[in-house]
């Protein structure tokens, strides 16, 4: 029989002496008092403790690798509590307690295991260090490092074929920026960097993206090689080439018709320019 059971306790006396340890109990020593009688002698008796020493299952925060996190968009990705076990089974989030330990200023740690990436952040990888510890047993805890991989956007620039500059007079084309694209739409000029790579001495780019034709282009065709590269990752760029088509200006002689020549002595017409 035990002695003074204790309704609290985790622990159990069965008649065949073993002893049940109720689930879901604080890791710990427990103690239990029982008696025995001989059925002979029922007053033939003796009393122990029996100890018994409970554990805290085993906890373990795994490593987490996310990739492909546009930066300039930012993000979220999924739960760093996906590949942690508790007693050798997937974590189930009402049994643990999720916290930050360290990490990257750029990432940060929701309270459903999620880590959420801030717009416009640089490319590159970034670490967050974080703490699942067991509700049943609070000290009972595991650490691991979650790796985010931030990519840059898709930058492309886009070639441009601009036509009908009158070369007497020069001109300036429409930007080069106007069909060029940073994470798929059109390229806002102050989230890049435009730059000149080569071209004809003929064409000027401007800091507009604009092309500027000198007067007195001769008729032909022109190029000119740009490069964009976004400002919140500067390695991250494209090139294109811009081809210009400068026309010749427009020409026309027109009919002349002089009179009053004195044809005994000859003479000068006005020009046949003038007209």
């Amino acid at each position: 029989t035990q002695v003074d059971p204790d309704p609290s306790s985790p622990l159990t006396l069965n008649a065949n002496g073993t002893i049940s340890i109720a689930a879901n109990t604080p890791a710990g020593t427990y103690e239990l008092e029982y008696s025995i009688c001989e059925n002979l002698n029922p007053s033939n008796c003796s009393t122990a403790i029996a100890t018994v020493t409970v554990e805290a299952a085993p906890i373990v925060a795994n490593p987490d690798d996310f990739d492909s996190i546009n930066g300039r968009t930012g993000g979220t990705t999924a739960s760093v509590l996906i590949n942690d076990t508790l007693n050798g089974t997937p974590v189930n989030p009402a049994d643990v307690t999720l916290s930050l330990v360290d990490g990257d200023s750029e990432l940060t740690l929701n309270a459903n295991g999620t880590i959420t990436i801030a717009p416009n952040t640089p490319s590159g990888t970034y670490e967050l260090e974080y703490r699942i510890c067991e509700n049943l047993n609070s000290g009972n805890c595991s650490t691991a490092i979650a790796t985010v991989t931030v990519e840059a956007a898709p930058i492309l620039a886009n070639p441009d074929d601009f036509d009908s500059i009158n070369g007497r007079i020069g001109g300036t084309t429409a930007s080069v920026l106007i069909n060029d694209t940073l994470n798929g739409i059109q390229v806002n000029p102050t989230d890049v960097t435009l730059s000149l790579v080569d071209g004809d001495s003929e064409l000027t780019l401007n800091s507009d993206g604009t092309i500027g034709i000198a007067p007195n282009t001769p008729a032909g065709t022109y190029e000119l090689e740009y490069r964009i590269c976004e400002n919140l990752n500067p390695s991250n760029c494209s090139t294109a080439i811009a081809t210009v088509t400068v026309e010749a200006a427009p020409i026309v002689a027109n009919p002349d018709n002089f009179d009053s020549i004195n044809g005994r002595i000859g003479g000068t017409t006005a020009s046949v320019l003038i007209n």
